[in-house]
């Protein structure tokens, strides 16, 4: 009998890697995996964190220069 698994491999820019192979698409989301709207993007779940409910603004990665820290307001208090 042949098995049908599915393979994975996280699409994020800084992470091109097969990390596992899953015989349904459910195991790998018990397992982190974040799957994309018609399953054609999949991201790790190292990566899957940044790329959940990223709006019309996409990933971002650094906090922008122009954004004070909690440490900055604390001080200046």
């Amino acid at each position: 009998m042949i098995e049908k698994y599915y393979e994975f491999t996280c699409d994020d820019e800084n992470c091109k890697r097969v990390i596992g192979r899953y015989k349904n698409k459910d195991a790998a989301k018990a397992h982190g995996w974040a799957i994309g709207h018609g399953e054609k993007k999949c991201y790790c779940p190292s990566c899957a964190f940044r790329h959940r409910n990223t709006g019309c603004g996409g990933v971002k990665n650094k906090i922008s220069e122009g954004q004070i820290t909690i440490s900055e307001v604390q001080s200046s208090a």
